[in-house]
């Protein structure tokens, strides 16, 4: 079955509920967990005066490390072998669903999980859809959680 699992996430209730599925998947299969978070950073206004990139970076890139610990502490008391990678994307040229979709096959993962927004119409226009893009172009299987539906 599945041997290495990657979950790319972000701090989401979608991405939560992603890595809470992923870690029952690995918990079952007895697959080790990749929780990779790739994180933004082409959207800081490098030229802006009233903006300290280097120290926004920072505190964001602190800020998606503790997610990826936590993410990587929460598998590891599931008894998961798991681990945790920040990628930041700098530029516009570099895409979220690109580093995804990199980083599973540099790690030879054999399944990608993500969550989705379930956005739909005009926002998944103006947005976009990370989650669309990683099956479109992932070469290997993906396992995409909608937002849970109250019931």
């Amino acid at each position: 079955m599945f041997k290495r699992i990657l979950v790319a996430m972000d701090d989401t209730e979608p991405g939560r509920h992603a890595l809470g599925k992923a870690i029952e998947l690995a918990a079952v299969t007895g697959a080790q967990l990749r929780v990779l978070h790739v994180l933004d950073l082409a959207d800081l206004a490098r030229d802006a005066e009233f903006v300290n990139w280097s120290e926004q970076s920072a505190e964001r890139m602190n800020a998606g490390q503790a997610l990826v610990d936590a993410a990587v502490a929460r598998a590891r008391e599931a008894t998961v072998d798991a681990d945790g990678v920040l990628l930041p994307v700098e530029t516009k040229e570099q895409k979220v669903d690109e580093t995804v979709v990199a980083q599973a096959a540099d790690w030879s993962a054999d399944l990608i999980v993500l969550g989705t927004h379930g956005r739909s119409g005009l926002s998944r226009l103006l947005h976009g859809s990370v989650a669309e893009a990683v099956l479109r172009a992932a070469g290997r299987p993906v396992l995409l959680f909608p937002p849970e539906k109250d019931e």
